[in-house]
């Protein structure tokens, strides 16, 4: 018996491409934890130094001081509709209403001016002298973050598109 290739091919077990499919999806979601916890990290270093240096600024400040002024941005990290975004707020400056007790003001989004990110000349204007390097650096890394999230993100969009492609078939 002659076997065509329409049968042979037809003969062909998909549930090997299906399973290298979902582990391909599973090691996307994996590398955009890893990726967030990575963010994740450089905020927090960057944060924890920022409190530091702000509380000496204060401190000097209510000892008199007034040629110290604290930080003006932090980075955050949030997540939109599946989507990891890294930016920048300016934050206010401490104000105190009643003797001792801190007024409550918000921080503000600072918009990128880049697809990936921000611009030396953007972040140094909003921020202390003091603060730029560390701003820099941290930005540094986040627009290496970004760059690796959004490849993740196209990805995994292509994943949904395959596998809603596959089910309807």
């Amino acid at each position: 018996m002659k076997v065509s290739a329409v049968d042979a091919v037809s003969a062909v077990d998909m549930t090997d491409v299906e399973l290298i499919a979902n582990d391909l999806n599973q090691a996307a979601y994996v590398a955009r934890e890893a990726l967030i916890n990575k963010a994740e990290e450089i905020k927090q270093t960057y944060w924890d130094w920022w409190k530091v240096v702000n509380r000496e600024i204060l401190t000097a400040i209510s000892q008199g001081d007034q040629t110290k002024k604290t930080g003006r941005i932090t980075p955050r990290i949030r997540t939109d509709k599946g989507k990891v975004i890294i930016f920048w707020e300016k934050r206010p400056r401490i104000a105190f209403g009643s003797p001792g007790s801190p007024k409550r003001s918000y921080a503000t989004y600072i918009a990128p001016t880049q697809r990936r990110g921000y611009t030396k000349t953007q972040l140094a204007n909003m921020c202390q002298s003091w603060e730029w390097q560390a701003v820099w650096d941290a930005e540094l890394k986040f627009q290496q973050v970004r760059e690796l999230l959004d490849i993740n993100n196209e990805t995994l969009k292509s994943l949904r598109g395959y596998f809603k492609k596959t089910q309807s078939s």
